[in-house]
């Protein structure tokens, strides 16, 4: 939801439906813009790359915390594999969050640590993570946890995607970064995906 995110982005809680009535309360006519060009190229890109999936690659919910047990259930045992992770936050643990620390890390996954929980879990067959970001994103790391990777590589240009190839999509919508007006790009997003896969 960049660019506006950042206007609310360190005060969201779990319950997010707090914040949006709150900033409707106290800012009458206070709109979020989110940059519709670059939502339109994400449309298009992952349109173009998912028409060879089967709607059991394809998963859509509302918390990144489910990604751990999508991975556990689509990857086989011993098998490699890759992450592109399209968000304004890397997720792979922030300083408020200790649980998110590399040596204290826990099997717990939550919204902002499911990659380094991944990276824990999976080890060397956790290959590669690539971010996606806005650029307005915080890029500041804990504990060197990109390091722990084979290939580490973060960008905020889109059009990087055009050069990726997608087995599975896990669509997240982390409804307490989303202002609720903004809530049907989500489920646009979801329902074209689905449209193409189970064309």
């Amino acid at each position: 939801m960049g660019p506006s995110i950042n206007m609310y982005n360190n005060l969201v809680s779990e319950n997010g439906i707090d914040i949006w009535h709150m900033f409707k309360q106290n800012s009458p006519g206070c709109i979020f813009l989110p940059d519709l060009q670059k939502y339109s190229l994400l449309c298009t890109y992952l349109g173009d790359n998912v028409d060879h999936l089967t709607p059991d690659d394809f998963y859509a919910c509302d918390s990144h915390s489910e990604m751990v047990t999508k991975v556990k259930e689509w990857i086989p045992e011993g098998t490699t594999f890759n992450i592109c992770n399209i968000d304004h936050h890397h997720d792979t643990g922030y300083n408020n969050d200790r649980d998110c620390e590399w040596d204290s890390i826990t099997n717990n996954p939550g919204c902002g640590n499911w990659v380094s929980v991944l990276k824990r879990q999976y080890g060397e067959n956790f290959m590669s993570y690539v971010w996606l970001a806005n650029a307005n994103s915080d890029m500041t790391f804990l504990n060197n946890v990109t390091s722990k990777f084979s290939i580490y590589h973060s960008t905020t240009d889109i059009y990087e995607l055009s050069a990726l190839h997608f087995d599975k999509v896990f669509l997240c919508c982390s409804s307490q970064w989303i202002p609720p007006d903004y809530r049907h790009l989500f489920e646009s997003l979801k329902f074209l995906l689905e449209k193409i896969i189970n064309k």
